[in-house]
């Protein structure tokens, strides 16, 4: 079964002592929420961009190996409404929760 190829955007860096990526729309406006996964504090941070409970973009701060799974919530177009608790919980797996369901 062919699949359809989905291009999304992310870049990647490592500055200030940080790994930084971006991936998908990362502007954050009135109409779009943030979730806030991880903190400053514990020096991992994500800030992932959700408009219509679903997820548009992210940003990603020494979190880098989420990278793959956020680009899979984007791609996927998943209406994440009842994951938001889990998804601002970096102690709950990334991975089983966008592969769960698929």
């Amino acid at each position: 079964k062919k699949t359809e190829y989905k291009m999304l955007s992310t870049y990647t860096t490592i500055g200030l002592g940080l790994a930084i990526a971006f991936v998908g729309d990362v502007r954050v406006t009135p109409e779009k929420e943030v979730i806030v996964r991880g903190s400053r504090e514990s020096g991992k941070e994500a800030r992932i961009v959700v408009i219509n409970n679903r997820i548009v973009g992210a940003m990603l701060f020494n979190m880098s190996a989420e990278l793959p799974w956020i680009s899979r919530f984007i791609t996927d177009h998943r209406d994440i409404s009842a994951l938001k608790e889990k998804l601002a919980d970096p102690t709950q797996e990334l991975r089983a929760l966008a592969t769960a369901g698929a």
